[in-house]
């Protein structure tokens, strides 16, 4: 069965939005500071080369303290 234009946008939407609080939630242990980037990669499941973009991202804020 063809899945409509909406069902399939409504599909991409939630995937984008599952994406993003991975990766928040992976900027939130950057920033803590608790966890190495490679065990962040391991439990987000997140390739370790997005956690170093996002950790790169992280030293560009300046209101966010990143502990490595």
């Amino acid at each position: 069965m063809l899945q409509s234009v909406k069902e399939v946008g409504i599909e991409e939407g939630i995937e984008k939005g599952i994406e993003k609080g991975i990766e928040k939630t992976a900027k939130n242990l950057l920033s803590a500071g608790w966890l190495t980037e490679q065990q962040i990669a391991e439990a987000t499941g997140l390739d370790i080369l997005k956690i170093d973009e996002l950790a790169e991202s992280l030293k560009s804020e300046p209101s966010v303290v990143y502990r490595q």
